[in-house]
């Protein structure tokens, strides 16, 4: 028995690893985990990016990839601008008289919610 509590009172002195030790294998695992989180990150975003610039070189135009070479020589050669510019007002003006309805309706932020998924759909249509 009383070698049970020699062994106990030892464990409970802090025969185990000292505190530094602790924090060190800590921070390093920490440090790890930051790294692997960073490569995959990389990793995910390189296959994001792949995916836009293959989009774009074969004609499929969104948002995330208007800028890429593929799209802007859509773009150019689309509807001309003082077309593009009339269209736009006239559709700003129905979904500008509809967000401000839903503004009295149910608050600002219902609105914008609305305004910015009604203005990417009635988008994705024209640009199809």
């Amino acid at each position: 028995m009383r070698i049970h509590l020699i062994a106990a009172a030892l464990l409970a002195s802090g025969a185990s690893a000292p505190a530094w030790a602790q924090c060190l294998e800590c921070a390093q695992q920490m440090f790890q985990a930051t790294l692997t989180s960073n490569a995959w990150y990389n990793i995910n975003q390189d296959q994001i990016d792949q995916t836009r610039s293959g989009d774009a070189r074969n004609g499929l135009c969104h948002d995330a990839n208007r800028h890429l070479a593929g799209c802007r020589e859509a773009a150019a050669a689309g509807v001309p601008g003082p077309v593009a510019d009339q269209a736009e007002g006239a559709v700003m003006a129905v979904l500008g008289a509809e967000y401000q309805r839903r503004v009295r309706s149910g608050g600002a932020g219902n609105a914008n919610a609305w305004f910015n998924k009604a203005a990417g759909d009635v988008g994705r249509q024209v640009a199809g």
